[in-house]
């Protein structure tokens, strides 16, 4: 069974390097002749090698006009609706674009559906569908697909897939917000002590480097300019509430003295934490490799570390967005909106019931560390 998954896995993911090189020819091919375009233009009446770089543009179908297509082919700037070519189709292509089945993402479009109307109004680009809207920004979140390749999916200029994402982009942030309680809603608790009820962790996500105060966003031992998020989970390995975009020359300590959001969360409970987050009042820090000097220190850095994986594996499905895995190369409102997205979008999965055999992988190793002690 595992063996047939693999070999479909693989297939779907050929398709997706198929499909992404064929868009990027194409962006090629079309960059290509503009430049062609251009050149014809400023060389039109410069001698004999002008003259054939104009005839050369000619007969490639390209336009006057500041270098754009002009081709003798109908429809060429009809835009695409890939909704709609999607949905007649019995093949789920969903999977392959955005990561989620059909019927989850007809879930998604229910949940945004009324803001529909509110977005027609604010925006000055209509052409574009509702529906193409979302499967265009989740595509971009989930792959961080170029704008070319995506103006080439959907007939656009790149310019105007820029505005899409960034007028899209709130209206499925308030979404998929709704998916995180920001409230404690599981009555678990940790084998080691019923106060506590929260694991924590960071994540990092790398960026290019700022223009000013490069310093901030710096840090040695990561070797790169990074923004982190913070993540609080619950022991029935939901996701109860994140913070993100703090300065990566900040430690994981510090960011969670700052953090009252999180205090408030809490309360009067604790949190299971590694040993970055050490001498901080509300959370239980593991330890160090030196302080394990002891039988009770050994149990407790077993179980401790046993009890963390769920959250290594929330920051696993998070990394598996392209936006947040790579260097992100936007604006830093466009990163927060990626991380609360990818955060909602986990608990929504595991809501419809995926993770099951991660969550047995789970109880399984917790229960081989107690015996093992």
């Amino acid at each position: 069974m595992n063996k047939d998954n693999r070999e479909r896995d693989l297939e779907i993911q050929i398709k997706i390097e198929e499909e992404n090189i064929k868009l990027i020819l194409c962006a090629w091919q079309r960059a290509k002749n503009q430049h062609l375009a251009t050149m014809a233009r400023i060389n039109k009446k410069k001698g004999f090698f002008g003259r054939k770089l104009h005839l050369q543009a000619k007969y490639t179908n390209i336009g006057k006009g500041r270098g754009t297509i002009k081709s003798n082919f109908r429809n060429v700037f009809k835009m695409v609706d890939v909704y709609k070519m999607y949905m007649s189709t019995s093949f789920d292509y969903f999977k392959l674009f955005v990561q989620l089945t059909k019927e989850e993402f007809q879930i998604v479009i229910k949940g945004v559906e009324h803001r529909k109307e509110w977005l027609l109004e604010q925006t000055k680009n209509k052409g574009m569908t509702f529906e193409n809207r979302i499967l265009l920004t989740m595509r971009w979140i989930v792959c961080y697909e170029m704008y070319k390749t995506l103006a080439e999916r959907y007939q656009v200029s790149s310019s105007y897939i820029s505005v899409i994402i960034s007028e899209t982009m709130p209206i499925l942030v308030e979404y998929f917000v709704t998916h995180i309680p920001h409230v404690c809603t599981s009555s678990k608790s940790s084998t080691l002590c019923e106060i506590i009820k929260f694991v924590i962790d960071a994540t990092p996500t790398y960026i290019c480097k700022p223009i000013a105060d490069q310093h901030l966003w710096y840090r040695r031992d990561k070797k790169g300019h990074f923004t982190s998020t913070h993540i609080l989970m619950d022991f029935d390995k939901y996701i109860t509430a994140m913070s993100v975009n703090y300065m990566g020359h900040n430690v994981d300590s510090t960011c969670a003295r700052n953090n009252t959001a999180f205090e408030e969360i809490v309360g009067n409970n604790l949190v299971l934490g590694d040993p970055g987050y050490q001498n901080v009042d509300y959370i239980v820090a593991g330890l160090e490799k030196h302080e394990r000097n002891s039988k009770q220190r050994q149990y407790f850095y077993k179980v401790s570390y046993a009890e963390q994986k769920s959250i290594e594996h929330v920051n696993r499905f998070m990394k598996h967005c392209k936006s947040i895995s790579g260097t992100f190369r936007h604006d830093h409102s466009l990163l927060s909106g990626c991380m609360l997205v990818c955060g909602g979008l986990y608990n929504m999965k595991r809501r419809l019931g995926h993770f099951v055999s991660l969550d047995e992988k789970v109880r399984r190793s917790i229960l081989s560390k107690l015996k093992s002690l």
